[in-house]
């Protein structure tokens, strides 16, 4: 049992005798001032030691409820930012408790539902479902709370507008951040192309839409989805932004996606090259061999001699590829290659908002702290040559100019003088 369960796990009666102890503590410090004032010092050091075991156990309660409040605002943070995150998935997902009510959704799966994102939560994933489809549904949500396997399941969708459609679900137990257990599920159309992906891709999305939201630079949120997509594919896998031949950035999960990267690079030509100009998946069960790419011809390394790439887009623009090397039996299905690179357009369009967002904040306090030095400056020149303020600012923005300074670093060297700091 947690920290957290087990403190939560107190009954009404244990509550309120904690919540009494602050009380006891006020009468027993009271009735031992009256004490210290007789004469009977066994009374005295009786009383004493009483109040300091009940001080004892009183600073222990506060502490367990400081801890309490402590784990209750962590776990309200990262359910918060598991629901943003999920918000902006490019891919119809959803997550659930245990008892298939919905924690958070993408705005995907939203528009299939046909419902605003605000609405399904809270709500329990079955009233999504056809009625004859409810009680086989609800069986298998139970297996899977005994720890059953991912289940896969194709049922009729009811929106809540439009027309019933048929969809694969697909969903797995995970246990997030919060340390609760969750279902997430995956709802695509039914068809041959669903049928080669498992319940393990929908942890994965959901791993990948809370990168932007963990902190670190954009290098850090690239290597962490490199790690997880190469974890789901058992792939050599390598994520690069902008053109492969010649990549902005570049996270490569392992030393033989890097040197099939390089071969690309140095030959400017290959299947990572290919995707990206045709913005499209290309497969090719041995690329040292592929006519498509001639100058690799005796170059590409064997010990990875498949290559399934396919291209990251957002808001119809390519942002880079993803490609995973490797054997080409069993290979990567194209079907999960692609949903993951739905996944990681959306990932990194939040990772642009938060690095705009940080930005915004950093130009912010530079213009706070350049306002509050110019400030600064103007007084000192009021007070040393009797200007006004508007004479003080002209001042300033006439030194600016001649010596093609910025008026912050002009006031900052005035204000530096006085104080005798560099």
């Amino acid at each position: 049992m947690s920290e957290m369960e087990s403190l939560s796990s107190s009954s009404p009666d244990e509550l309120a005798y904690l919540r009494g102890l602050g009380d006891q503590l006020r009468q027993l410090e009271s009735r031992l001032d009256r004490a210290r004032s007789s004469s009977d010092p066994e009374l005295v050091a009786d009383l004493e030691t009483a109040y300091e075991e009940l001080r004892v156990a009183d600073e222990e309660v506060r502490t367990q409820q400081e801890t309490i409040a402590r784990l209750v605002r962590s776990t309200q943070d990262l359910r918060l930012r598991q629901e943003q995150a999920l918000a902006t998935l490019p891919v119809p997902i959803l997550v659930t408790d245990m008892h298939g009510v919905i924690r958070s959704a993408s705005a995907a799966a939203a528009q299939l539902a046909g419902a605003p994102l605000a609405r399904l939560l809270g709500k329990p994933v079955f009233a999504l479902i056809a009625l004859d489809d409810r009680p086989a549904l609800r069986r298998l949500v139970s297996d899977l709370g005994r720890g059953g396997a991912p289940i896969r399941y194709a049922a009729t969708l009811v929106p809540r507008t439009g027309e019933p459609v048929g969809v694969e679900l697909i969903a797995s137990a995970q246990v997030p951040g919060a340390g609760t257990e969750e279902i997430s599920w995956l709802l695509l159309q039914p068809g041959p192309r669903s049928d080669r992906l498992d319940g393990s891709l929908t942890g994965a999305l959901t791993e990948l839409a809370l990168l932007p939201w963990r902190g670190g630079d954009r290098a850090r949120v690239l290597s962490a989805a490199a790690d997880i997509c190469a974890r789901l594919t058992a792939a050599e896998v390598t994520i690069a932004l902008g053109p492969p031949a010649e990549p902005a950035a570049v996270a490569s999960a392992s030393a033989v996606a890097q040197e099939c990267d390089g071969v690309q690079v140095a030959a400017g030509t290959g299947p990572a090259v290919t995707a990206h100009e045709e913005r499209a998946t290309v497969t090719s069960p041995s690329v040292g061999d592929d006519d498509r790419w001639p100058a690799l011809h005796g170059l590409w390394p064997s010990s990875a001699p498949a290559a399934t790439v396919t291209s990251i887009e957002t808001g119809g623009k390519v942002l880079g590829t993803l490609a995973a090397y490797g054997h080409p039996e069993p290979g990567v299905p194209v079907e999960m290659l692609e949903v993951l690179a739905v996944a990681l357009g959306g990932v990194l369009h939040e990772v642009e908002l938060v690095e705009e967002v940080e930005r915004l904040e950093l130009d912010m306090q530079q213009a706070l702290s350049s306002r509050a030095v110019i400030d600064q400056a103007k007084g000192v020149l009021m007070a040393a040559r009797g200007m006004d303020a508007d004479q003080a600012w002209a001042h300033l923005v006439a030194i600016s100019s001649s010596e093609q300074r910025k008026v912050r670093d002009v006031a900052r060297d005035i204000v530096a003088r006085v104080t005798g700091t560099s």
